[in-house]
């Protein structure tokens, strides 16, 4: 689970997207982002990269964890069976959001405070192990947009932005997130009609 998609120098700051949640609007027809809630872990001048929070897929935690042979115990912190379907770009690749675990992984990226992005088989491996994070979501494939494509969306009024919220990405069952993410923003489905984005 090596991810190269949007390698970046430390001179690429992170854009305002960044850690964010994205609520897909009514006018979002594509049915991969339809009533879709994604999560933003890179916004920079070459390009923006998340995954879908709000869209699982068929396999289970326990057949990804055999696939990098590991027994898993069944535990209760896990927050979703099943893993998400991140996005259409490499859908192979294994990219797990976690809160800050007991010991370190070795391809792993802190996001803001205790919430970290690792790629590596390693917290795999842990899950079900006391060096187990917390809380985690695992998602198969990512979402990219290229540099200015996903600020387009935003004047088209695609998307709505709300802050990162620990519930909504650990805690909160898939099929509510996004009118629970919509609720962030005291508004309702029926209600979003011409709103706009905003960061």
């Amino acid at each position: 689970m090596t991810y190269t998609a949007n390698t970046r120098t430390k001179k690429n700051t992170q854009g305002v997207l960044y850690n964010k949640l994205l609520i897909a609007t009514p006018q979002v027809d594509d049915p991969l982002f339809k009533q879709s809630v994604v999560y933003i872990f890179d916004h920079t001048s070459d390009g923006s990269s998340g995954f879908i929070i709000n869209k699982p897929t068929t396999v289970p935690v326990t057949e990804l964890c055999a696939k990098v042979h590991h027994q898993m115990a069944k535990t209760t912190y896990i927050s979703s069976d099943l893993v998400l379907a991140g996005g259409p770009v490499n859908t192979e690749m294994g990219f797990v959001l976690h809160s800050k675990p007991p010991a370190e992984f070795a391809q792993s990226h802190c996001i803001k405070n205790d919430l970290f992005m690792t790629v590596s088989t390693d917290v795999i491996e842990a899950i079900g192990t006391e060096k187990a994070p917390e809380k985690l979501a695992i998602s198969l494939g990512l979402s990219f947009w290229r540099s200015g494509q996903l600020e387009e969306e935003m004047r088209r009024n695609d998307w709505l932005v709300i802050p990162a919220d620990e519930a909504l990405l650990f805690d909160v069952p898939c099929e509510k997130r996004w009118e629970t993410a919509l609720s962030h923003l005291n508004i309702t489905p029926e209600m979003l009609s011409g709103q706009g984005g905003e960061c």
